[in-house]
């Protein structure tokens, strides 16, 4: 379903980078990837085709174009690159308060899920619940409400408690032949007891382990899946899913076009994972990684509280005109310390008051910081032991 990128107006107030306990909590409310073996077999080309381009999702996604965080920097990085990026998060709003009144829910919200010819899709599974955000960060809200849609591809469910402005609300579908589609929507269509319709496109099953250097599964992390064709259009994002206890992961992507995935692990460097045309993408070897610290300062040498400093890697992957990243973001501390997780590479750092965290498809935001240079590092030059100090930029 290509989503329009204004759609979703969050904002994130977090503390730090998604750790173990932050993380793991937050994979507790992520969508696990279906078991491999409950799923059919993968190419079974009888199915219906798939998923409808759920484009420019606000982590990984993008439809016609996309827009990166909202700072000078992301900017200037923009203009020089010509490739869209494809993992924009929701772009930021501003919020008079984050106590706005709750509004109730309608007793029922409809909605309708269709193919690419706009025939109905019957049998498929939709799952609705409600991302709450606030002042304090984000809980999991009302939800899930679950229902299979009819033969006219009709579904609805039956909501209960309220709903705010800062709420985001998250749609997933799965359908047997199709791409696995995850969504989100506003609030106020909602109120309206609708959902927009949902397009799903054809797809095929994708599946996986995540493993370490000695082929022990690797238990908590985080997958996601982009996927784009040379009709751009045809952009699709899987928003971020838990693998299982196994470290497996099983997924339904587009058929055509070129799907790239990031795993985003607990304790390990996150990395790319290359996704061949076999169904079986086999074992995903993790490296441990290199944890580095640093600390944020003005021009004056005190340390910058709360604010985001945001880590991107510098190589990508492209896929027809768009590019998937790796990046996440953490907040400095009362006296601007930080810590990166685990990391493989070259990455670019930035200070800013709001950067993308793919891994858990939101914005970070903290604190406006003065202004900052970028700064290109590489984990293979730099001493753990060491403290990168990222300074205030010189006025011109």
């Amino acid at each position: 379903m290509p989503t329009d990128k204004t759609e979703s107006q969050l904002e994130r107030l977090a503390d730090n980078w998604p750790g173990d306990s932050v993380l793991e909590e937050v994979m507790s409310r992520l969508p696990k990837t279906s078991t491999p073996t409950e799923l059919p077999r993968p190419f079974d080309w009888s199915w219906p085709s798939w998923i409808g381009a759920l484009a420019t999702i606000v982590v990984f996604a993008a439809s016609l174009w996309v827009t990166m965080p909202n700072t000078n920097d992301a900017d200037q990085a923009d203009r020089q690159q010509p490739l869209k990026h494809m993992v924009a998060e929701p772009p930021q709003s501003e919020r008079e308060s984050w106590d706005d009144e709750p509004t109730a829910l309608p007793h029922e919200i409809s909605g309708l899920v269709v193919d690419h010819d706009g025939k109905p899709i019957a049998g498929a599974d939709v799952t609705v619940r409600i991302r709450r955000f606030g002042a304090q960060g984000e809980n999991s809200g009302p939800g899930p409400w679950k229902a299979t849609t009819d033969d006219q591809g009709q579904y609805s469910v039956q909501p209960s408690g309220p709903i705010r402005r800062t709420d985001e609300v998250r749609i997933r579908v799965i359908a047997e032949g199709f791409a696995e589609l995850s969504a989100y929507d506003h609030e106020k269509k909602l109120l309206n007891g609708s959902f927009p319709h949902l397009t799903l496109t054809p797809g095929r099953m994708i599946v996986g382990q995540l493993v370490d250097d000695t082929g022990k599964a690797i238990t908590k992390a985080v997958v996601r899946f982009q996927h784009n064709s040379e009709t751009i259009s045809d952009t699709w994002d899987s928003g971020p899913l838990a693998v299982d206890k196994d470290g497996k992961f099983a997924v339904s992507i587009p058929v055509d076009g070129k799907a790239v995935g990031v795993v985003y692990p607990v304790g390990y460097a996150p990395r790319f994972i290359e996704v061949g045309p076999v169904a079986d993408q086999g074992n995903i070897v993790m490296d441990a990684g290199v944890t580095l610290k640093g600390r944020v300062l003005d021009r004056s040498g005190n340390g910058v509280a709360g604010t985001v400093v945001g880590f991107r890697d510098t190589e990508h992957r492209e896929m027809f005109g768009y590019v998937a990243v790796i990046g996440s973001a953490v907040k400095t501390d009362a006296d601007g310390y930080f810590q990166l997780p685990p990391l493989r590479g070259s990455y670019e750092l930035t200070v800013s008051k709001s950067a993308p965290d793919y891994s858990r498809q939101m914005m970070l935001v903290g604190v406006e910081p003065p202004s900052f240079a970028p700064l290109t590092m590489n984990t293979a030059s730099v001493d753990p032991k060491e403290l990168i100090v990222l300074k205030e930029s010189k006025s011109h």
